[in-house]
């Protein structure tokens, strides 16, 4: 298998600190970057506060154009989970009508196409009791920041930001990706069905494959290695 740069966009909250063990468990040959969204470490790519999905992709496209031209890297890839899915959906968009060099492949996780409405209330407007009730019944935030008020104040603010820039998306019809796109699911996600993870067939022009994993919203926790294999076996063939 020849070396790919795998661009992972996180879910709303998640950081490059949180995702640092990833890079043990996929292939050698697969060098991750985590796509640092406003308010976290940025350790990768820097960008400022993020208003809402359009802006933030139109902003990474050239900054991953940017580092791939001075990097000399021949193949890169974009792993999205939750508003990461949408995120590095639109950033390869973006890419596309900039005639940018364009990723290799696009896997998408735990969101459903995005051409399909949203079936769950607004949440990012609640105040914050009703907002953290509702944080819990997602998942994904650590029981260690749940249970704790000071941390829960402390993240609150990057939480809603990123949960806004999901909530007010809305995707236009146009633009279609002629490069692969394999989308993954959780087999017990509440929040997003196996239909709506198969319509992200609709976006490409290229090959589509879609796989279910047993799990919630957040199956990456524990499928992490499974995941890790599909994606290196798709990027080798």
């Amino acid at each position: 298998m020849k070396s790919v740069k795998l661009y992972v966009f996180p879910h709303a909250g998640g950081t490059a600190t949180g995702m640092r063990h990833w890079s043990e468990i996929f292939a050698p040959q697969i060098e991750l970057r985590v796509v640092e969204a406003p308010g976290r470490d940025r350790t990768y790519i820097k960008a400022p506060e993020m208003i809402d999905v359009m802006e933030m992709a139109s902003l990474l496209a050239g900054d991953i154009s940017r580092e791939q031209f001075e990097a000399a890297v021949t193949d890169y890839a974009f792993l999205g989970h939750s508003l990461g899915a949408l995120l590095a959906f639109e950033t390869a968009r973006q890419m596309n009508r900039s005639k940018m060099k364009m990723p290799v492949h696009l896997f998408v996780c735990g969101h459903r196409a995005p051409h399909l409405p949203a079936k769950r209330d607004i949440i990012h407007n609640l105040d914050d009791a009703a907002f953290d009730q509702a944080l819990s019944t997602l998942g994904g935030t650590p029981p260690e920041i749940m249970e704790s008020a000071d941390l829960l104040d402390l993240i609150r603010p990057t939480l809603r930001r990123d949960i806004r820039a999901a909530e007010i998306y809305n995707c236009d019809n146009s633009a279609l990706l002629n490069i692969p796109i394999t989308a993954f699911g959780g087999s017990s996600d509440s929040f997003v069905t196996f239909s709506e993870i198969r319509e992200w067939q609709r976006w490409t022009t290229n090959r589509f494959s879609f796989a279910m994993f047993e799990g919630g919203h957040f199956f990456l926790e524990d499928r992490l290695e499974e995941l890790a294999n599909r994606v290196s076996k798709s990027l080798s063939s």
